[in-house]
Parts: C-alpha cells; structure tokens; sequence
C-alpha cells in the first residue's frame, strides 16, 4: 500500500475519503491510482471520489468493463478535454479506419 493511502486511512478511519485528479499525464495516473486501489481491495469504492482527468491520454481500453467488474458507475471517471487537444485522441482506442491508416503510414 502507498504510505500516504496507509496514513491517511490510519487517520480517518472510516471516515477516509480519496480524491484523484490530474492533468495530462497526471489525469492518467489519477485513474490508474484509484484503479489500482479498487483492484488490490485497500479502499473502498464509497471511500472513493469520481476521478477527473483534464486532457489525458487513455490508458487502458474496455475501461467500461473494468468498472463494471468493480461495481463502479460510469461516473465515476470524468474526462475534459478541449476540442482542439491532440493528447487524448493519440492514445485513443478507437480510431477511425481512414486515421488509423494515415497514423500507420507515418
């Protein structure tokens, strides 16, 4: 378990809530973090905030799936991202046929 998680949750007890938000890069790693705890049974789902990404790339595909597997809603993860920014549609995992070509030409 990550220290902080430990201490915190030593602090609080029950009462602990985690919250995970990042931008680009970060917004991954938020998600990963509080996938990773759900996984590993060290929190509680309850204990868990919605996790709010701005502009990140994807990491992971049958996301939906997953949470469906941990008995948490689509909520649970928000996205932003701006119309313009290429960062989360280049790890997309679902490209149009006619850009999957273009990025395979390159």
């Amino acid at each position: 378990m990550l220290p902080e998680v430990r201490a915190h949750l030593e602090s609080r007890g029950e009462a602990a809530t985690f919250g995970f938000t990042g931008h680009s890069l970060g917004g991954s790693l938020a998600l990963l973090i509080n996938h990773m705890l759900l996984v590993r049974g060290e929190v509680q789902l309850s204990s868990l905030l919605p996790v709010i990404m701005f502009g990140a790339p994807s990491v992971m595909c049958g996301g939906d799936e997953l949470l469906h597997r941990l008995g948490a809603p689509r909520s649970h993860v928000q996205a932003i991202t701006m119309d313009q920014d290429i960062v989360p549609r280049a790890f997309s995992c679902n490209y149009p046929d006619q850009i999957a070509d273009i990025l395979k030409k390159h």
